[in-house]
Order: structure tokens, then sequence, then C-alpha cells
């Protein structure tokens, strides 16, 4: 799952598009990108939809855009970039989910994403016990871009030179006008691999 949201984040970062990853709070994450509060709702989606098109087609066996599981690959992590759909429901950053671990929607840096492809970073490590330890010792990784102000232009998301924390650079990353709890703009959905039932 890790591997499908890094490759994820290199096409966006290859289209200049910032984008923050999370855990879902149960067994996927959540990967927001910021648009201009004025972007066209299908616009949004389409950007979704390609990118995922992209992603699952260079990974054929890792990931799909395929929404009937019994048509997906066994194995492939499915890219749910019609989690945008109107009527669709996205837990909120640090929102406690109803799990077995009793999971928190918890927002990551890039560099700890990647690093727990190589490593085995499991959301389920990011609970209501540990996110206040977790927010004392990394802060609120989405506190900077809730409350920018500015243009479209290009902001890293891999975090300035120098910030080994991997913190998203200042700069605006969009004009502010939204005031919602997360950074504005569609999320892509990438589940955790489950068995495909037999057909």
């Amino acid at each position: 799952m890790l591997d499908v949201a890094c490759w994820l984040h290199d096409e966006l970062e290859t289209l200049g598009t910032p984008s923050f990853p999370k855990t879902s709070g149960a067994s996927g994450l959540h990967i927001h990108i910021p648009l201009p509060p004025a972007t066209p709702y299908e616009a949004g989606q389409i950007f979704c939809q390609i990118v995922a098109t992209v992603v699952a087609g260079r990974h054929p066996d890792a990931a799909t855009v395929e929404r009937a599981v019994r048509r997906r690959r066994a194995g492939a992590v499915y890219i749910d970039y019609l989690q945008n759909i109107y009527g669709k429901t996205l837990a909120a950053a640090y929102s406690a989910r109803a799990s077995a671990f009793a999971g928190v929607s918890t927002p990551l840096t890039w560099q700890e994403v990647r690093d727990g492809a190589r490593g085995g970073l499991d959301p389920a490590d990011f609970t209501v016990r540990s996110i206040f330890t977790r927010l004392g010792q990394a802060g609120d990784l989405w506190a900077a871009p809730r409350s920018r102000r500015g243009s479209r232009r290009r902001s890293p998301t891999t975090g300035a030179p120098g910030d080994p924390a991997g913190r998203p650079a200042a700069g605006p990353l969009y004009d502010g006008s939204s005031h919602e709890e997360t950074p504005p703009g569609p999320a892509a959905v990438v589940r955790r691999r489950r068995p495909v039932p037999p057909a």
C-alpha cells in the first residue's frame, strides 16, 4: 500500500502538485491535494482519475482502479479516486475511527511514507493512545497548510531544504478562502490489499 502511495506522490510531484498523506485511521491511506477554491468539482475528480489511472497502468501487478472486487488482480492495492463523489465521507485529520485498534486518522510526512514502505509503517501504530505523544514530537503537520493564504504556486511537500522532519515548506499553497479543517481538494484513498473472494 505504501509503495502505491509513493508512486502517486511521484506522479503528483512530476505535475508540480502538492499533496499531503495521512492514515485513514483504519487500514488505508488518504492523499489530500489542495486545489484552488474555484476549481470545478468535475475538474478535481478527473484530475484524480487521471493520476490514479496512470499509476495503476504503470504498476498493474501492484495497483488498480477497478472498483469491482471480483475483477481486481489478486493482491493489487485499490486506488479509490471516487472517494470524492458527492455523498461520500472521509475521515478528518486527527479523528478517531471505529476500528479494532482505536485508530486515529494521522497526518504523515512523505518521508515517513517512503521510510515506511521500506520498513513496515503500520496505520495501526496511530491510535487514540499514541496520538498525543506523536503531536508532542512531530507537531500538527497540517497546521501550516490549513493556515496559508496565497497563490497556486508549487510548494514542495517533501520538506524544505534542511528540514529533517520533512514538513511542508513555508509558502502559499492555496488562496485561503476555504476554512476547512483539512487542506481543501480531492483525496485519493489507497486501500490495503484484501483477498479476492472466489468467483
